[in-house]
C-alpha cells in the first residue's frame, strides 16, 4: 500500500484547437485514511514481531504475561479493525464515486493503482482475522489452565 501509485496522462484539445496534455497520479499518501491503515499494519508488524520474539523466550510463560499478551493482541485486532474499515471506506469511493459530491470514479483510469490497495487490504483482513483466531485460542488455553 506505501508503494502504491499511478500516473495517468490524457490530452485534450483546448478551445483553440491545440492539444494539452493533464495528468494526474493517485498516491496513498494522498488519502489520510490510507495512511492511517499504513501506519496501523506497520505498528502491528513491529507488536508482532516484538511478541513473537518475546514469547519465543522462557520469559513468557511466566505469571500473568499470556493474559497481558491478549489484551495487547486484542487491541492490535481493533485497530486493525479501524484501519481496514478505513481503507476500505476510501476504497468504495474510488470504485464507486459519490454522485451526491461530484466525485467521480477514479478506478476506471488507474485500475493498476485501485487493484494494489485492494489486495493490501484484503490481506490485512487475512491479518486481522489471524488475530481474532490467536486471541480465541488464547482465551481457551487461559480458561482451561484456571
Amino acid at each position: 500500500m506505501g508503494t502504491a501509485q499511478q500516473t495517468k496522462r490524457i490530452v485534450v484539445i483546448d478551445d483553440s484547437g491545440s492539444p494539452v496534455t493533464l495528468s494526474g497520479t493517485a498516491k496513498s499518501h494522498y488519502s489520510s485514511a490510507l495512511v492511517y491503515f499504513i501506519v496501523i499494519n506497520v505498528l502491528t508488524l513491529l507488536y508482532s514481531a516484538a511478541t513473537l520474539a518475546f514469547s519465543a523466550s522462557r520469559m513468557a510463560a511466566m505469571g500473568g504475561l499470556p493474559l497481558s499478551l491478549s489484551i495487547s493482541d486484542l487491541l492490535a485486532t481493533i485497530f486493525l479493525v479501524s484501519g481496514n474499515g478505513a481503507a476500505a471506506a476510501v476504497s468504495v469511493v474510488a470504485e464507486n464515486g459519490n454522485r451526491h459530491f461530484g466525485w467521480d470514479r477514479i478506478c476506471e483510469s488507474v485500475a493498476r493503482y485501485c487493484a494494489r490497495v485492494s489486495a493490501s487490504i484484503a490481506l490485512s483482513m487475512s491479518a486481522t482475522a489471524s488475530y481474532f483466531a490467536l486471541i480465541l485460542i488464547t482465551l481457551i488455553y487461559l480458561h482451561k489452565r484456571l
